[in-house]
C-alpha cells in the first residue's frame, strides 16, 4: 500500500500502528457492503466489525451564555474570533478547537492550547485591539464567500500558523539530518517540541523515529517534489526554508552527479 496516496488522519500513534501491523490501510472505496463483509473498488474484500462513518459535526455551543455566543458570533461552522481563539471584547476567555478543518483536531489543539497558556502566563502577547478586530472582520468577509473553509480549514495551515504564534516552528537548517524529514514526513507532535517554548530533550530523535515510521521519505528527492517544495518557499518567503530548499537541491544535485 502506498501511504502517500491516502486521505487520512493521523493521530499521535498512527504512524506506529501501521508499523506494528495494528492498522491496515486500504487504498480504496466501498463499493458494496454484505452482511460483515465490505467490498472495495480495487477487487479486495475485508470482515469488518463496524464501519465509523467519518462525517463531521456543526459547531453546537449550548454552554455558552447568549451574550457570548452573540459577541464571538458563532455559525454552524466558526467562531469569529482572533485566530479562532481569542476575542478583544471577552478578557480571560478562549476557546479551542472550535473551529472548521480537514483533518486531525487533536494536534492543531494541543499547539491551540499552548498559545493560550502562553498568553495568559506573559509569555507573547496578543496584538492590539485595533489589529484583533481587523483580523476577525477579514475573516468574516472571507467565511460569508465560503473561502474561509477552502483557504484556512486544512490541518497542516491550522497548525503551521499555531506553531508560529507559539514560536516553535521547526528548525529546518539548524541540524542537517532532519532537514529531509522535516520538509518531506510527517506533521508529528514532536515536530514541534524541538525548540522554543515548551520544547524537551530528545524531541528531535522522537521525531526522527515518528519519520522512519512514516517510511516515505525518499532517499533521492524526486524533481517534481523538488519543485513544489520550491514554489512553497516562493509563498512563504522566509529565509530559512529558502535556505533550506536551496540545500535540498544542492544535496539532490550532488546526488545525481554521484
Amino acid at each position: 500500500t502506498d501511504a502517500s496516496q491516502l486521505q487520512v488522519t493521523f493521530g499521535s500513534v498512527w504512524l506506529q500502528n501501521v508499523k506494528d501491523g495494528r492498522i491496515r490501510a486500504m487504498v480504496a472505496e466501498i463499493k458494496e457492503v454484505e452482511g460483515t463483509k465490505v467490498h472495495l473498488t480495487n477487487g479486495a474484500t475485508v470482515e469488518v466489525d463496524v464501519i465509523i462513518m467519518g462525517t463531521g459535526y456543526e459547531l453546537h455551543t449550548p454552554f455558552l451564555s447568549r451574550d457570548i455566543r452573540s459577541t464571538i458570533e458563532v455559525s454552524r461552522d466558526f467562531v469569529h474570533m482572533y485566530q479562532r481563539t481569542f476575542h478583544p471584547d471577552l478578557p480571560n476567555f478562549a476557546c479551542v478547537g472550535l473551529f472548521n478543518q480537514f483533518g486531525p483536531y487533536f494536534p492543531v489543539m494541543e499547539l491551540q492550547s499552548r498559545w493560550v497558556s502562553m498568553v495568559w502566563k506573559g509569555v507573547t502577547a496578543l496584538p492590539s485591539r485595533e489589529e484583533q478586530l481587523q483580523s476577525i472582520q477579514h475573516f468574516k468577509e472571507r467565511s460569508d464567500t465560503g473561502s474561509a473553509v477552502r483557504k484556512e480549514g486544512f490541518f497542516h495551515q491550522n497548525l503551521m500558523t499555531y506553531a508560529e504564534l507559539c514560536g516553535v516552528l521547526p528548525p529546518l537548517t539548524e541540524r542537517p539530518d532532519l532537514l529531509k524529514p522535516l520538509l518531506l514526513g510527517p506533521l508529528a507532535p514532536s515536530v514541534f517540541r524541538i525548540r522554543g517554548h515548551g520544547a524537551y530533550p530528545g524531541a528531535a530523535e522522537q521525531f526522527l523515529e515518528d519519520a522512519d515510521n512514516f517510511g516515505l521519505i525518499p532517499e533521492k528527492v524526486p524533481d517534481n517534489q523538488l519543485r513544489i517544495l520550491e514554489m512553497v518557499a516562493q509563498v512563504l518567503s522566509t529565509p530559512e526554508m529558502q535556505q533550506a530548499v536551496q540545500q535540498l537541491k544542492a544535496d539532490a544535485g550532488a546526488s545525481k552527479a554521484a
